[in-house]
C-alpha cells in the first residue's frame, strides 16, 4: 500500500496503480477523452493533467504511477487551464454541427466543453471545421460511417479494436498534422478483416464513428434504453437496445461492467436487430380457409386450435400429437410448452432444435459429469494457461467468446491449440493448428491422450479420486498411437505429439466445441473423448479449466434444461423413472406419461405412417432445421392438424392450420 495526499488528504492506496485510479478510489473525478482502462492508455488528450509536489510538469494521471509520500493536486488553477487549454486544441478543427450531430447529447467532447465553459476555441481553424465531407475508406461499408473532421485522434478505436476485438482492422496512419484513423493501404473498410463488431464505434467518444443503420432516427435524448440478452447465439451477451417514440429499434451497444461480454459486442448482436421492425412480422394470428390464411382474433385462435387438439386426442390418443419447444425462447415459455405436452395433451413427444445440434452433447456430458452442460463460467477462460478449440469456428459462431480467447492468449501468454479440418478464423492465431480429415476427432483426441500416458504426464491424483473405468479407457487409447493416428487423421505425428505434451503439462486448460464435433453419427463418442481427456488430465471442477460446449441458438441450454427433450422432466429428470415422475404428478396434480417420446427427427416419418395426426410448434421450423427438408414438407404435409406460434410466416408456418 502507498500513503498519498490527494488535494491535501490523506489517503492509503493500492501498490502500482496509477494517479487517476487512486483518485478514482477517493470519488474524485479527473476528466479523460482517450484513456478506457485495460484497452486504450494513449495518454494522447492530456485532459487528465494534474499537478504533482515536486514534479517539475504538470503529469498525466492516467500513466502516472503514485508513489510513497506523493502530493497530488488535481483542481489548482494551473491544472484547469492547462486542461481547458488542451481541449480548446482539440476543438480548434473539429465542427460545430452538434446541432445536426447523431452524438450530440451522446458526445463526451462536448460534455466536458460544456463543463469548461468553452463556447469557442481560441485556436477555432474555420476553413478545417465548415469543409466539405472528405471521402474515406470506410464509405462503401454498410455499416460503419467515419467523417475524418470529428476525429480528435485519441486511438481509442484502434486501440479497442487492437486490445478488445483482438482483430487489428484499423490503424493510425501517417505522422503529424497528417496522422489519420485508416484502413492497412486505404483499403475499403469490408476488404479488410474487419468483423465488423462495431466496438470501435461504441469506444469513440465523438461523432467521428457513427452506425450506419441509426444514423437520422433520433439523438440519445429521444431514445429509450431498455436492457437485454442477445437473441443470436448461446454467448449470453448483455446489450442495451435503443428505441423511438414510434417503438422502432435503432441501435444496440454492448452492455458495460457484466461478466460475460463486458462491452464487447459482434456484428450479429450489434446489427441484426432489424428483424423486430419488420413489416412482415405477424400481429395477427392466421386461420386457413379454403387453403388460404385469414386474419382472426386472438380468441378464435385460442379456442380452434385446443378444440383441435383435444379432437385429435381423444380421437387417436395422446402420442398422436407432437409438440417443439424452441431454442430461442424464454425458459419460462419453455417449462410451460413441455408441461403443457404432458399434463394437459398426456404425450413425452415434445422436443426443440438442440436436438440437431447439442443432443450428443447432453448424453456425452451427462454420462461423463451427471449433467450435459458446460462445467465452468466463460469469466473462467482467463484463468486458463492452454485453450484447445476443437470442430468450433468460432470466429464466426461465436465471436465475442473468439475476442476473449484471442486477447486472453495476447495478454497473458496463454497457449491457443486449434483442431478443425478447415482454415478457421481463429487458426491464424493458434500456436498448434491440428488439420485433420472430417470425421478422425475421436482417433485424434485418443492419440492426444496416448501422448499423455506414454510419457506420464496424467493427473494421477484427480483420477483415483474422482473418476472410475480408467483401466479400460487406458487398453483402447494405448492401440492409437501416433504412426496410427497420423495415418487415420493426415496429421503429422509430431504436431499430435507437440498439442499432447501442452495440454499434459497445462496447470489449467479449457476445451471449446461446437458442431464440428456434435453434428456427427459419432457425436456422443466424439463428446466422450473430449470428457476423457479433461478427465486425464484432471482439467475439470476449478478455475480455469473445464469442457465448454458453445450453443448454437440462444437458449439451446435453458431448453434442455427446462425439459423440452422427450426422455426428461425439468432439470434433466427421467420420465421413466417412477420416483421422479411421482413428484411431478403431486406437484402438477396430473397422472403423467411413463415412456420417453418420439423426438423432432421422428415427427414428419411417423406422420407418413399416419402414427402422428397433430404438431403444435412454438419458434421452431423444422422446415429450414431438419437435415431432410422435402421428407419433413411431405410429413407435416399429411398431418391433421399444424400449429406454428411464430413471429414470421415460416417455411413452417407456411403450411399451418392455424
Amino acid at each position: 500500500m502507498k500513503n498519498i495526499k490527494i488535494d491535501g488528504k490523506n489517503y492509503q492506496v493500492q501498490d502500482n496503480i496509477t494517479v487517476l485510479k487512486a483518485c478514482e478510489s477517493a470519488g474524485i473525478d479527473i476528466p479523460t477523452l482517450c484513456f478506457v482502462e485495460g484497452i486504450s492508455e494513449e495518454a494522447s488528450c492530456s485532459i487528465c493533467m494534474v499537478e504533482v509536489k515536486n514534479a517539475k510538469t504538470l503529469l498525466r494521471s492516467c500513466v502516472t504511477k503514485v508513489t510513497e509520500g506523493m502530493e497530488i493536486f488535481t483542481g489548482t488553477p494551473r491544472v484547469m487551464e492547462a486542461r481547458k487549454m488542451n481541449l480548446e486544441l482539440i476543438l480548434a478543427n473539429h465542427p460545430l454541427d452538434c446541432m445536426t450531430c447523431d452524438r450530440d447529447g451522446d458526445c463526451l467532447l462536448q460534455d466536458l466543453a460544456y463543463k469548461f465553459e468553452i463556447k469557442k476555441s481560441r485556436f477555432l481553424s474555420l476553413n478545417k471545421v465548415s469543409g466539405l465531407k472528405q471521402e474515406t475508406s470506410w464509405d462503401t461499408n454498410p455499416f460503419i460511417q467515419f467523417d475524418p473532421d470529428k476525429c480528435i485522434l485519441c486511438a481509442r478505436c484502434v486501440n479497442t479494436c487492437a486490445n478488445q476485438a483482438v482483430t487489428e482492422a484499423i490503424c493510425i496512419s501517417m505522422r503529424g498534422h497528417s496522422s489519420a484513423v485508416s484502413t492497412p493501404f486505404n483499403d475499403p473498410l469490408e476488404k479488410t478483416i474487419c468483423q465488423f463488431c462495431a466496438e470501435c464505434v461504441q469506444s469513440c467518444p465523438v461523432g467521428a464513428l457513427i452506425e450506419k443503420p441509426r444514423i437520422g432516427k433520433g439523438k440519445i435524448k429521444d431514445l429509450i434504453q431498455t436492457d437485454t440478452v442477445c437473441a443470436y447465439c448461446g454467448v449470453g451477451c448483455n446489450l442495451k437496445l435503443y428505441r423511438d417514440k414510434k417503438n422502432n429499434l435503432v441501435m444496440a451497444n454492448g452492455k458495460e461492467g457484466n461478466k460475460i461480454n463486458n462491452g464487447r459486442i459482434c456484428v450479429k448482436g450489434k446489427f441484426g436487430y432489424e428483424y423486430v421492425n419488420s413489416p412482415d412480422r405477424l400481429t395477427k394470428p392466421l386461420i386457413r380457409e379454403n387453403g388460404e390464411f385469414k386474419e382472426t382474433t386472438w380468441d378464435e385462435a385460442i379456442k380452434y386450435t385446443a378444440k383441435r387438439l383435444k379432437e385429435i386426442k381423444e380421437k387417436y390418443g395422446p402420442d398422436s400429437i407432437g409438440v417443439l419447444g424452441s431454442s430461442k425462447c424464454t425458459n419460462e415459455d419453455n417449462y410451460l410448452v413441455q408441461k403443457f405436452a404432458r399434463a394437459v395433451l398426456g404425450t413425452n413427444n415434445v422436443d426443440n432444435c438442440a436436438r440437431l445440434c447439442h443432443s450428443s452433447t447432453v448424453v456425452g456430458l451427462g454420462i461423463s459429469f451427471g449433467a450435459g452442460a458446460a462445467t465452468n463460467s466463460i469469466n473462467d477462460i482467463k484463468d486458463s494457461d492452454v485453450m484447445f478449440v476443437i470442430g468450433s469456428n468460432m470466429a464466426e459462431t461465436h465471436p465475442v467468446i473468439a475476442q476473449i480467447v484471442k486477447e486472453h492468449q495476447k495478454n497473458n501468454k496463454a497457449k491457443l491449440i486449434v483442431c478443425d479440418p478447415r482454415y478457421v478464423g481463429l487458426a491464424k492465431y493458434a500456436d498448434v493448428f491440428i488439420q485433420h480429415t472430417p470425421g478422425t476427432d475421436v482417433a485424434l483426441l485418443n492419440g492426444i491422450m496416448n501422448v499423455i500416458l506414454t510419457e506420464g504426464i496424467e493427473n494421477r491424483d484427480f483420477i483415483e479420486q474422482h473418476t472410475e473405468g480408467l483401466e479400460e479407457v487406458k487398453k483402447v487409447i494405448l492401440k492409437y498411437d501416433l504412426e496410427t493416428v497420423s495415418k487415420i487423421t493426415n496429421v503429422d505425428k509430431d504436431i499430435i505429439r507437440q498439442a499432447g505434451l501442452i495440454i499434459g503439462k497445462a496447470e489449467n486448460m479449457m476445451i471449446f466445441f461446437t458442431m464440428g464435433i456434435t453434428q456427427h453419427t459419432t457425436g456422443v463418442d466424439n463428446v466422450l473423448s473430449v470428457a476423457n481427456l479433461n478427465m486425464l488430465t484432471g482439467n475439470v471442477g476449478r478455475l480455469g479449466v473445464g469442457v465448454m460446449p458453445l450453443r448454437g441458438q440462444a437458449n439451446v441450454q435453458g431448453a434442455c434444461d427446462m425439459g423440452v427433450l422427450p426422455n426428461v422432466f425439468t432439470g434433466y429428470r427421467k420420465v421413466d423413472d417412477p420416483a421422479v415422475r411421482e413428484k411431478f404428478e403431486n406437484d402438477w396434480g396430473v397422472k403423467l406419461p411413463d415412456k420417453p417420446g418420439s423426438p423432432v427427427t421422428e415427427f414428419a416419418g411417423k406422420s407418413l405412417k399416419g402414427e402422428m395426426k397433430a404438431v403444435y410448434a412454438m419458434g421452431e421450423n423444422p422446415l429450414m432445421t431438419e437435415a431432410d427438408i422435402s421428407h419433413v414438407k411431405e410429413g407435416f404435409e399429411k398431418l391433421e392438424f399444424l400449429a406454428v406460434q411464430d413471429i414470421f410466416l415460416s417455411e413452417t408456418a407456411k403450411l399451418a392450420d392455424v
